[in-house]
């Protein structure tokens, strides 16, 4: 049986579910790993194009987007500790959510 292609949602639940903690600290972390995935050879059909901090895809922030609203991922707003900035924090609450494995 040939292996399903993963949609943009499919790839982002994959690459939270393939981390021990099921968590990713940034969104700039989410898009790289997602494209590290891809190019280490995860069967996916998502793209991605050069950004201002390397890889992006449109259609990751937007399954990001879409599965936090659906309360799938959840995302929070953390703190650096020494410093006043933000980042955002996604985590995978049941990794048995997750179908495809990467």
């Amino acid at each position: 049986m040939p292996k399903k292609m993963l949609d943009a949602e499919a790839l982002v639940l994959a690459v939270l579910g393939a981390l021990p903690a099921h968590e990713v600290r940034g969104r700039k972390r989410l898009q790289k790993m997602a494209f590290f995935a891809v190019k280490a050879g995860a069967d996916s059909s998502v793209r991605f194009f050069l950004h201002d901090f390397g890889p992006f895809s449109p259609e990751v922030a937007g399954a990001t987007d879409m599965l936090s609203y659906e309360g799938t991922i959840k995302e929070e707003d953390a703190q650096f500790e020494r410093s006043k900035r933000f980042y955002k924090r996604y985590r995978l609450p049941d990794p048995n959510l997750v179908q495809e494995k990467l």
